[in-house]
């Protein structure tokens, strides 16, 4: 991720509550510059699988349409809201800490 004096750098820990109900990344609305990647790692101490995608429908674990994080694995995608990505969780409880700039 690019962070330069521009940008403030934010962190967010995602908590999925309950395995196999996908939830908004995040419920604020973050403003994320244009460009800019956000950071979506699993949190090290998991011990299932964060599953990431553009819908609540493909975050689902039996859909083929998102994207698998084991603990501590990462993936950066372009978005400006975080509202716009889902998460997901084969273990209650796991979590993800999302990493990015906002104006």
């Amino acid at each position: 991720m690019r962070i330069n004096s521009s940008n403030n750098p934010c962190f967010v820990v995602k908590t999925v509550a309950a395995a196999g109900t996908p939830e908004q990344a995040s419920a604020t609305e973050y403003r994320i510059p244009n460009g800019e990647e956000v950071c979506f790692r699993a949190h090290p101490d998991n011990t299932g699988y964060i599953y990431l995608a553009d819908t609540s429908d493909n975050a689902l674990s039996s859909s083929s349409a998102h994207t698998r994080l084991s603990a501590d694995q990462a993936e950066t995608l372009v978005v400006n809201d975080l509202r716009k990505v889902y998460v997901n969780s084969s273990v209650s409880g796991e979590k993800v800490v999302v990493s990015f700039a906002r104006n």
